[in-house]
C-alpha cells in the first residue's frame, strides 16, 4: 500500500481526527481509514484500471463488510460513515 492523503478532497481532518487514505500501487483499489464519524469525499481516479468501482465500508472493530455502491471513477465521490460505527474503513475497487 503507498499512502496518499491526495486520494481525500475533502474530510481530511485532523488530530485525533485525522484520516488517511492509500492506494495500490498497480491501481486496483484504495482504501480511506476514517478515525471517527465522519464524511470524506474521495478521488477515484486514482483507481487506474477500469472506468468503474466498487465501495465498500468495512467496520475494523468485527470485520463486516458493507456495500456502499459502484461509481464512475471520473470524479470525487462522498462517502459517510455508517451511523454507530466509532471508526471506519473504506475499500474502493476497481470492477
Amino acid at each position: 500500500m503507498i499512502p496518499d492523503q491526495s486520494i481525500l478532497a475533502a474530510g481530511v481532518g485532523s488530530g485525533y481526527a485525522l484520516n488517511v487514505a492509500g492506494r495500490s500501487a498497480e491501481g486496483r483499489w484504495i482504501l480511506a481509514y476514517l478515525s471517527e464519524p465522519s464524511t470524506v469525499s474521495v478521488r477515484l481516479e486514482s483507481i487506474a484500471l477500469g472506468s468503474r468501482a466498487n465501495a465498500s465500508w468495512v467496520n475494523p472493530a468485527s470485520g463486516d463488510r458493507v456495500p456502499a455502491g459502484t461509481y464512475a471513477v471520473n470524479e470525487p465521490v462522498s462517502f459517510t460513515s455508517l451511523p454507530g460505527w466509532e471508526d471506519a474503513v473504506l475499500l474502493v475497487e476497481a470492477e
